[in-house]
């Protein structure tokens, strides 16, 4: 199965889940899948994008990609002063008969030309990111949005969060996203399907850490909670003084002698094997009390390691850890909470405990063994309702 993957790329489009989302599709596809990046099919020409500068001073729709451009840059314009969300149009032509299925996610994507079927996939509503992670006010969220879906409707855009018109099937990461695309009337619940990204099976928790360590992972330390972990850390250390905290992902705030006297190893940037290998096994309990998220793969890599967590209650969390089950969840982002439900999962007996339900969760949620026959289902579904 030849599927065309336009989904944002390392190095291409901005860092975060949805880059690793699209690296762990391409490192463990579904079975019978071959998958092409966007960029890889550009550079073959199975992808076509209009609207470039090249295409509009040559070729035979010269003019018409020349008012693309403008069009394009006017939109970009617009952009920069947030009129307008800030993540960008593109039109795309695929080559006829070079794709079985195409999987869009997060981009917003005008298809010129397009034979086969088109599953859109999702992690959460740009609606949410703008309120709880960007802090629009209502009135400029409502704004904004009319703008946005405005754009789609005239340019027959599809777009992951807003208008799903000529897609064939939708994958929403959580029941939250699901409810969303069916609340708005974007697309019928028989076409949309929930499919959260997977993980290779883990069959063993890591051993006790020693020192009891507390980690926290965020590349936006004040959006997923950071201040609260800190504020939480020192209640923690009252009960455990040996205990140590392990910032990753965010410019430190700390001196390095204040860090190193608070107990706190805080490394900015770490490569992706070594947080994965090293620095996620010696992790006693996951704090992540965010205040925005759709799926955060980290929080899957911590569960496949079985490390309980203790996050806050934002929506699509409470359908990824179980309160008082495989982690806990605090009704509030106040630090007294965050620092008792910490406190709760550093006693060994009842980390043990929640380490072997964290271990099943995952193995029955979000394996691959699990996740992928779904994926490759909804493929197979869409392909064969065109065939």
């Amino acid at each position: 199965m030849r599927v065309l993957l336009i989904s944002p790329l390392k190095e291409l489009d901005p860092p975060g889940g949805d880059v690793t989302y699209t690296e762990l599709l391409l490192e463990d596809p579904p079975e019978g899948v071959v998958y092409d990046t966007y960029d890889d099919a550009l550079r073959k020409g199975t992808l076509i994008e209009h609207g470039r500068w090249s295409s509009a001073v040559r070729g035979p729709n010269a003019f018409s990609e020349l008012f693309l451009w403008c069009f394009l840059r006017f939109v970009d314009w617009c952009r920069q002063r947030r009129l307008l969300f800030w993540e960008p149009f593109r039109f795309f032509s695929v080559s006829p008969g070079a794709y079985d299925i195409v999987h869009l996610h997060m981009f917003g994507v005008r298809f010129v030309s397009l034979d086969c079927p088109l599953v859109v996939s999702n992690s959460v509503s740009h609606h949410f990111l703008y309120r709880d992670a960007r802090n629009f006010s209502e009135i400029k969220l409502k704004l904004t949005e009319g703008m946005e879906i405005l754009l789609c409707v005239l340019t027959g855009l599809v777009h992951p969060s807003y208008r799903l018109k000529g897609a064939d099937d939708a994958i929403a990461f959580t029941k939250f996203m699901s409810d969303w695309y069916i609340e708005k009337g974007l697309v019928p619940s028989s076409k949309v399907d929930i499919i959260p990204p997977y993980l290779p099976l883990s069959v063993a928790a890591r051993g006790h850490t020693n020192p009891l360590k507390i980690g926290f992972v965020a590349r936006d330390f004040e959006i997923k909670g950071g201040p609260a972990v800190l504020e939480a850390f020192e209640l923690v250390r009252k009960v455990y003084p040996d205990c140590v905290l392990h910032i990753v992902g965010s410019k430190p705030q700390l001196s390095s002698a204040v860090a190193a006297e608070r107990n706190i190893i805080w490394e900015e940037a770490v490569d992706r094997d070594t947080l994965l290998n090293e620095i996620l096994p010696s992790i006693t309990v996951f704090a992540y009390p965010t205040n925005f998220d759709g799926l955060p793969l980290i929080l899957l890599h911590v569960m496949a390691l079985g490390i309980p967590s203790v996050c806050s209650n934002y929506p699509p969390i409470t359908e990824i850890v179980e309160h008082g089950v495989d982690g806990l969840i605090c009704s509030t982002r106040e630090r007294k909470e965050l620092a008792e439900n910490i406190v709760t999962l550093l006693n060994p007996a009842v980390n043990e405990l929640y380490s072997a339900n964290v271990l099943k969760h995952f193995n029955e949620q979000f394996s691959a063994p699990v996740v992928k026959p779904k994926l490759s289902m909804v493929y197979s579904r869409a392909i064969s309702k065109v065939s």
